[in-house]
């Protein structure tokens, strides 16, 4: 779970960094079954970090979005 507020700035390349952390822990290991979400929680951003969170979870299921 990670909070966002105001993070167009951020909240991409954060989320693109916890997929890929993820992933590499299950690079060396590929029978281990990493089951996860990302939770985004909004915290009345007034920029454009909803629109990203929303997009991103778009591409990758395993990211929900909270406003």
């Amino acid at each position: 779970m990670t909070p966002a507020y105001n993070e167009e700035k951020n909240i991409g390349e954060v989320l693109e960094g916890i997929e890929k952390a993820v992933e590499n822990l299950h690079n060396p290991n590929p029978n281990l079954d990493l089951d996860y979400e990302i939770i985004v929680v909004n915290d009345g951003s007034t920029d454009n970090t909803a629109n990203i969170a929303n997009k991103q979870s778009k591409y990758a299921g395993v990211i929900t979005h909270i406003q």
